[in-house]
């Protein structure tokens, strides 16, 4: 599906050690302490696998279910809705197997979020049939970022025994993808996963330690465009406190900050300083160019033939961008060398986001018509997320060197070797 050209905004993160939190309690809520989450393979793949596992502790689906089973609808039993993307257009698809329902405008920003359109009225989805379930695919485009939820209305069997659905709302959310996953097969909450690469049990993000910790769904963990940490939460409970001083360091929290208002129930506390171990420059990507080595050797043989074989194969792709400086928007150079590169070191997890606010993985393979909450093909893999680990071909030596006495803004190169155990 075609987007404007623009400026796509990237961030690289590295992946996250996690042994020293497992098993500590990295802050408290009022009298209640949060425990690390038990990572059982000590490394999370990147930043946001730690934070919130690429999920939600209760997906936009399974809220309106929820609302389904909580409604006084007779055959409420039987209805079942799915909420995902839709494969060809990369549209928000609501789907019910057995009424025709209408999702109302509320208004708020929210429904454009989803990519339904403001002040176009109301939206009605497909005719049910027996054997074809109704559906309403959204007009527009989701929009990439982080957002605050909001309620959304839905009319259930309009026709029928009319049944008014009110779901929703959750606090600041990563991303529409992130929206729409469940967090792990396991997770109390939502039955089953979505079951596919970045799909992690329940005890595998802070989110979910944080939510079991307080027996609740409703605390979400991510990062901002700028690279902070935030954790929105419903206001009955309190902000985090007494950090223990390694998790708050390595979070990004100064220790100093207050909780600010997202809505009449949800607050949310942003981290004073960018996350260690990620970087979010505020300038594009110059290039990010594919790179195939052949593992092998070859020998000439006598009469003139070549004997040679094939080890491997390994795919890399190298970014060129830029590093703000002290005279730009934000100065990072010192953050990228203390905060970043103790982490960016050979063989180390590390994904690129080529376009942050779409947290799903850059489509590796060359099917056509194929988006989903975990894989974008858009651009013909120059959008989306590309998962790998730091390549050999990063210098042990990181120089910095600014181009003018200005000091505003200096060449960044790194590689990233794609590889299938992250």
């Amino acid at each position: 599906m075609p987007r404007g050209l623009g400026c796509y905004k990237w961030a690289m993160c590295v992946g996250v050690d996690t042994t020293s939190f497992n098993g500590v309690t990295m802050f408290e809520r009022g009298a209640t302490d949060i425990i690390g989450p038990d990572y059982p393979f000590d490394t999370a793949i990147d930043a946001v696998m730690y934070l919130n596992g690429h999920g939600s502790y209760k997906s936009l689906e399974v809220l309106l279910n929820d609302a389904v089973q909580a409604s006084a609808h007779p055959d409420k039993a039987n209805i079942v809705f799915t909420v995902s993307i839709n494969y060809a257009t990369d549209r928000v698809t609501i789907q019910c197997n057995k009424y025709n329902f209408t999702l109302a405008e509320t208004g708020n920003s929210f429904e454009e979020v989803l990519g339904f359109t403001a002040d176009t009225g109301d939206w009605d989805s497909s005719p049910y049939y027996s054997g074809v379930v109704s559906t309403l695919v959204a007009p527009g485009e989701w929009t990439r970022g982080d957002f605050v939820t909001a309620n959304l209305e839905l009319e259930l069997d309009p026709g029928g025994t009319s049944t008014s659905l009110v779901f929703g709302e959750s606090g600041r959310c990563q991303d529409v993808p992130i929206l729409l996953r469940h967090s792990g097969p396991s997770n109390v909450y939502a039955v089953t996963g979505v079951d596919d690469a970045d799909d992690r049990s329940d005890n595998e993000s802070l989110q979910s330690a944080d939510n079991s910790s307080l027996g609740t769904i409703n605390c979400r963990w991510g990062l901002t465009a700028e690279g902070h940490v935030f954790v929105s939460y419903n206001k009955g409970f309190s902000e985090p406190s007494s950090w223990d001083e390694g998790s708050r360091v390595r979070l990004g929290f100064s220790g100093d900050e207050t909780g600010d208002s997202l809505s009449s129930n949800y607050e949310e506390v942003v981290a004073d300083n960018p996350m260690p171990c990620c970087l979010f420059p505020t300038r594009p990507l110059d290039s990010f160019d594919i790179q195939t080595d052949q593992v092998g050797g070859a020998i000439r043989l006598k009469d003139s033939r070549v004997a040679s074989n094939l080890d491997a194969i390994h795919h890399l792709w190298r970014g060129v961008g830029w590093l703000d400086g002290p005279n730009d928007i934000r100065d990072l150079h010192l953050h990228y060398h203390l905060r970043v590169l103790l982490y960016l070191f050979h063989g180390y997890p590390l994904a690129i986001y080529q376009d942050w606010g779409d947290s799903r993985r850059a489509q590796e393979s060359l099917a056509e018509n194929d988006y989903s909450t975990l894989y974008t093909i858009e651009k013909n893999h120059y959008r989306g997320r590309v998962v790998g680990r730091v390549s050999l071909n990063n210098g042990t030596s990181q120089l910095t060197s600014w181009p003018t006495p200005m000091r505003r803004r200096a060449p960044l190169t790194f590689w990233i070797l794609v590889s299938t155990d992250v």
